[in-house]
């Protein structure tokens, strides 16, 4: 927290809230960033009854009025959330989310949340997202800000992670998306499979690098995913992936496939709107395909994206302080 922190004048909190992570900012009436909290306080570490007491800790510090508004968006809103606040169907505009921003009462907080969305997906299956919906929306406002030549060529939006996004947009909605648990399928590879024996540290950075762009190119390959992984075994036994290079051949058999589902027939470029350690792994899966791309950082999308969500709902308050 800044040494000014209580002369500052805030109008909301957005809170990015999620499985593993609290992310917590405050926002002045222009949507600027003020100051910022993170935890490890996800929800796959909370009760039901745990929810109130936390946040009202971890925001503890910016002594917070009963009248500014907190605005919450990730999986604090799922089935095992705070409270379970219904999908929207896609497609999903910024008006859908503001319209239907669900209040929790509480004693001493003004706390709300956003919405989850929900579709059919490009391949015909259910598919749902919480949290990424404002992220998204955060990211277009950056694109029509700093590289609106890029958001005009009508970009696919991709957000990587432990269970990544593909998002469609179209006429400013959210089409539809499709998800992938890559980031949790390539975790339980590397430590529950055949191939966490194999596994070995790595610090040769072109080994590195070569690896993970076999795995890119051999995703391409006919076969299937669950045969081209068993590869990473065999080219050991054959000696021609090296174990301390596993790991990355694996990430990039498994990024590879999942955008191959795109980039073969759009020939659209991408945002990428993620962590910056997942959006190196993908631009650099992308840059092998002579794919264009953009890299966003989800952090800013997130809040920018919540604050345009609430801003447009008519929960921001000029006049507040920290010191109320």
């Amino acid at each position: 927290m800044t040494d000014d922190t209580q002369n500052l004048k805030i109008a909301m909190i957005a809170v990015d809230w999620g499985s593993t992570n609290l992310r917590a900012l405050a926002l002045d009436v222009d949507g600027n960033l003020l100051d910022k909290i993170s935890s490890e306080n996800g929800m796959l570490n909370l009760r039901q009854s745990d929810y109130e007491p936390t946040l009202k800790l971890q925001l503890a510090n910016w002594r917070l009025s009963k009248k500014l508004p907190i605005v919450l968006s990730g999986m604090v809103g799922s089935q095992h959330g705070w409270q379970e606040v219904d999908y929207l169907s896609c497609p999903t505009g910024l008006d859908d989310l503001s319209q239907n921003i669900h209040r929790i009462a509480t004693k001493s907080m003004n706390v709300n949340i956003v919405a989850g969305i929900k579709c059919k997906s490009e391949f015909g299956q259910n598919d749902v997202a919480r949290g990424e919906e404002a992220q998204v929306f955060g990211a277009m406002q950056i694109l029509k800000q700093d590289r609106p030549e890029f958001l005009a060529l009508n970009p696919i939006y991709c957000l990587p992670g432990t269970h990544s996004k593909w998002m469609e947009i179209k006429q400013q909605k959210i089409e539809f998306f499709s998800t992938y648990m890559s980031g949790e399928f390539y975790n339980i590879l590397m430590k529950h499979s055949i191939l966490a024996h194999l596994n070995q540290q790595n610090s040769d950075i072109e080994g590195c690098h070569n690896a993970f762009e076999k795995g890119v190119l051999h995703a391409n390959k006919p076969g299937g995913l669950t045969h081209q992984l068993f590869s990473a075994r065999s080219d050991v036994l054959m000696g021609e992936l090296q174990p301390r290079q596993v790991s990355d051949y694996v990430s990039g058999l498994i990024i590879g496939n999942e955008i191959s589902n795109f980039v073969k027939s759009s020939g659209r470029p991408i945002c990428l709107v993620g962590a910056s350690n997942m959006n190196i792994l993908y631009s650099r899966a992308l840059r092998i395909h002579n794919i264009q791309h953009e890299l966003i950082n989800v952090e800013y999308a997130a809040y920018l994206g919540i604050y345009t969500i609430a801003k447009q709902a008519g929960l921001l308050i000029s006049n507040s302080g920290l010191n109320k």
